[in-house]
């Protein structure tokens, strides 16, 4: 028992030794907000970073399908569930003044997220 504990303990080693190099040459993104010398003229590489932040990337393809069979259909069920909601506190949203509130929460948002974002952008 004791030298297959070993044996495990020693492969785990192993096999996560070969993990960590295959990752080492990855660049590091750069810093959201680089450290300026003089606030009044920024540098060039300043310039660079923020023209490179300000593109939007592609989300990844993996991301657009968990997002096409998972979140949307989600999304409708969210919708179904808050028209529900809403037809029900419709009365009592009518007596607080709040139907702009209800309108939001339990309409617009699950339909916005469901219908109108786009396909990968999960943080809509």
């Amino acid at each position: 028992m004791k030298r297959m504990v070993c044996l495990l303990m020693v492969l785990s080693f192993f096999v996560g030794g070969i993990a960590i190099p295959a990752r080492a040459d990855d660049d590091a993104p750069p810093p959201p907000f680089p450290i300026q010398q003089s606030p009044q003229v920024p540098s060039a590489r300043t310039c660079q970073t923020y023209a490179d932040s300000s593109e939007e990337s592609a989300p990844p393809g993996e991301l657009i399908l968990v997002d096409t069979l998972v979140l949307r259909p989600l999304g409708c069920v969210a919708l179904t569930i808050g028209a529900l909601g809403w037809v029900i506190s419709r009365p009592f949203a009518v007596m607080t003044n709040s139907c702009d509130r209800a309108d939001e929460a339990l309409i617009n948002r699950p339909f916005n997220y469901t219908f109108t974002r786009p396909l990968g952008d999960v943080d809509h």
